[in-house]
């Protein structure tokens, strides 16, 4: 029943009570993993359902919530059906949250020498920074600044190309975030960490 993302409580067999002896009743008791109000489907289908199992698709749901949480002044857009997002803006909180994970930590995707597709060099160089040191808003200068751009522009390919292209809604191709890449050019100029980078829509 995982598919079903259901825990299972209680199975049992019992003799068909009109005595048939090729016939017999199951009795299965199940448990949805959280209220068992069904308030959030989507996510349980894009967590336990979904085709992919990437940490890439938890990733990008980490990264949407903590924007929600700490910038919606940042939302470009927003519906009764969508939001849109600056997908660099997506990008740099991504580099926020695996920047500790990969660089301190250690955390591998696969074992051996794989590693993930967005920790080229650029986010490797980001080793020594503080999560806080690239916070929204932050002036950064120099090579640093160019660093911090190409780290974003790893990440946010990453994530227009993987999560955001194979999460979609139930027993449909259409996608839950969609996105759209602009040309970003990268120089070593005074820059704030207020990235556009084409748009990450969610529905």
């Amino acid at each position: 029943m995982r598919k079903r993302a259901l825990v299972t409580l209680q199975t049992e067999r019992a003799a068909d009570r009109q005595g048939r002896d090729n016939v017999w009743w199951d009795t299965l008791v199940f448990r949805l993993p959280d209220d068992g109000t069904g308030a959030l489907p989507l996510l349980r289908h894009v967590i336990v359902n979904d085709d992919k199992s990437s940490t890439y698709k938890l990733g990008l749901l980490r990264a949407v919530t903590r924007i929600a949480d700490s910038v919606p002044g940042m939302v470009l857009q927003r519906s009764d059906d969508w939001v849109d997002l600056p997908l660099g803006l997506i990008g740099l909180y991504w580099i926020k949250l695996y920047q500790p994970l990969i660089l301190k930590h250690g955390l591998r995707q696969l074992p051996g020498s794989a590693n993930y597709s967005f920790a080229t060099g650029d986010f490797a160089a980001l080793s020594e920074l503080s999560p806080l040191d690239i916070r929204v808003g932050q002036a950064l200068s120099g090579e640093l600044a160019a660093t911090v751009l190409g780290a974003i522009r790893d990440a946010s390919k990453t994530v227009r190309t993987m999560p955001a292209r194979y999460i979609t809604y139930p027993g449909s191709e259409r996608r839950v975030f969609e996105t759209e890449a602009k040309a970003t050019r990268i120089r070593s100029v005074p820059v704030r960490t207020r990235i556009s980078g084409g748009v990450g829509r969610a529905g």
